[in-house]
Formats: C-alpha cells, structure tokens, sequence
C-alpha cells in the first residue's frame, strides 16, 4: 500500500470516527473501530513523515485514534529495527508507555527483568506488547518490550484528555523484558512524541470546523440575533484561522525535515511546540467565544480542545520546555 492510498484510507475513517466521537469519549476506542484502523494499514510501520500524516488526517475527525495510530505505529516501527524483537513480536500490536513513576532493572540469570510503575498507559487494552521508556541501562537510554499478559493493569483514576483511549495504570513485578537501545536519536522516546504533531494539528483543524459549524447555525440566547451576524465573532474567527494556517506552514516544514531525517534539532522542537502554541491558542479562542456552552462536555469543540491540550502537554510539544534549549543551542552554550 503506497502512501496516497493509506492517507485516503485515513481522511475516509475519519469521517467515521467523527460521527462515532461522543460514543468513543464515554466508553473509549471499540474493538471494532481499532480493527478498522488495522484493516486499513493505519497501525503498521511507516514511515515518520507518513505517520504524522495519518495522524493529522484522523485527528480531523477523532483524536484518540489519531493518538492510537501514531503510537502503535512509531512503536512497532522501532521494534522492527531489531530482527531479533521483530520475531519475538511477530504480527502482535505494541503500544507505548511514558515516563515511570518508579522502576528497577536488573539482568537475572542472562534475563532482563523489569519491575516499576507506570502510571498512564494508552491503548492497553488493544495491545499485546508495550514499549516502555524512560530507562536508562549502563549509562544508555532505552526502552523495554513487555508483554501485556506479564503486566498487571488497573483502571487509571483520571478521565481529563484523550478520553476515548481508556488509560490503565501498569505494574510490572520482576516481568521479563527485551531491551531496545534508543541511542541519542529519540532522546530516549521511540519517536512518539514527536510524531504527535500531526493529530495535534488535525485535532486543532476539527474543531476549528466544528465551530464554524455550530456558528453558522446558532441563535443568540439573548436578542435572539445569529451569532455569525457580530462583528466580534468574525474578527476572532479570522485571528484563529490566520494562526492555523501560519502553523500549517511551519509544520509542512517540519514535516520536510522529518521525511528528509533531518527533524531531531533544537530548532525543529521549538518549531512543533510553537506550532502546538498557536494551535491552542486560535482554539481557545474560538472556544471562549462560545461562552458557557463551550464549557458543556456535549459541545464538540470543547472535547476537541480538551484532546488538544492533552497533546500539546507533551513534553516534545510543549513550549515552555523547548523554547529555552533553543535559545541555549542558538546563544552557543
């Protein structure tokens, strides 16, 4: 399958997803929705550029599938680089886990064994595998292959962002892991976090379509007047698009660099996380316009805004965090 076929398979989905979105954030990503994104070759290996491509195309119309399919994919992709765990994981799916709460690692009779917490875990429950970062083995970073059946998950007590991916809380105890070497490329992350630019633009795109939507249509409670009709609602409307479509720009730009292998500079990471920047900020926007019903959880542009906060606080996206090292790389220290 070449990558205009996967992207098209991606933008029809999409419409689904968005039409199955309510029902998704109440009960999370069904076993039916997950295999139609496998059927469609949304959850393979690709490549980065391609993955980021899906990922902008799905968050258009779902966020946590957009989160779903840049997870498994960039996860499965680092898996593959090593033969001997592409065997070992064969056609199973893998998932990603963040930053633990605690853990040890320790060789055991020529084994691996892994035991700690991780308290955050997306698409468990559709998985065989998790990718599990945030380790460091003889100096190095890396990351450890688990399987599900050798963790105990339990039900992660916060609903807030990303709420259709079903979060689970992983305990290992002395479980049997394999070892990935991640190097300085990644810093440590198989590349996820990165990658989660392109659903963060899609997200943004959505509600932004969203709100256009629900505009045109809405009556104001109070003179009865359409609210499309004031000025003030046009003018923050246009702000939002102008920063969309400038963040659009310097994200086909980074989607260049990271085609070409080119994306893993301090000026690439400044530039995701002006990108998740002005997303949220043109969203919010249009999303405090609406007043008290932007608050309500039935009001889609609020559950896209919800989703879009939830991406743009990774710490690869998140602009507190990166503009400083830029500013540390360009002032030479």
């Amino acid at each position: 399958m070449n990558c205009t076929d996967i992207l098209s398979r991606a933008r029809a989905l999409a419409v689904e997803l968005k039409a199955q979105a309510r029902a998704t954030d109440d009960g999370g990503l069904s076993a039916e929705q997950v295999m139609a994104l496998a059927e469609a070759g949304l959850l393979e290996p690709a490549d980065p550029a391609v993955v980021m491509e899906v990922g902008r195309a799905l968050g258009q119309g779902c966020g946590a599938s957009a989160w779903l399919a840049t997870a498994f994919a960039s996860a499965s992709a680092a898996v593959q680089r090593d033969p001997d765990l592409a065997t070992i994981v064969g056609a199973g799916r893998v998932t990603l886990g963040g930053v633990p709460d605690e853990q040890t690692l320790n060789l055991v009779d020529g084994q691996m064994r892994l035991s700690g917490v991780w308290p955050s875990v997306g698409g468990l429950d559709h998985a065989e595998w998790i990718l599990l970062s945030g380790l460091v083995w003889e100096g190095a970073p890396v990351c450890a292959l688990v399987s599900v059946g050798d963790a105990t998950a339990s039900a992660y007590p916060h609903r807030g962002g990303l709420r259709g991916l079903v979060w689970r809380r992983v305990e290992l105890a002395d479980a049997p892991v394999h070892l990935l070497s991640v190097g300085d490329e990644g810093r440590g992350d198989p590349g996820r976090q990165a990658l989660l630019l392109g659903a963060l633009v899609g997200v943004a795109h959505g509600a932004y379509a969203d709100y256009v939507g629900s505009t045109r249509a809405r009556i104001s409670g109070v003179g009865g007047q359409a609210v499309a009709q004031f000025t003030q609602v046009q003018a923050r409307l246009a702000e939002s698009h102008a920063e969309l479509k400038a963040a659009d720009a310097l994200y086909d730009e980074v989607l260049g660099h990271t085609a070409d292998g080119q994306a893993d500079t301090a000026e690439c990471d400044r530039d995701r996380a002006y990108i998740a920047r002005k997303a949220v900020e043109a969203v919010n926007r249009l999303l405090g316009q609406m007043g008290a019903m932007g608050l309500a959880e039935t009001n889609p542009v609020q559950r896209r805004f919800r989703d879009l906060r939830a991406l743009a606080s990774t710490p690869r996206l998140d602009w507190t965090a990166q503009a400083p090292a830029f500013g540390r790389y360009e002032l030479g220290l």
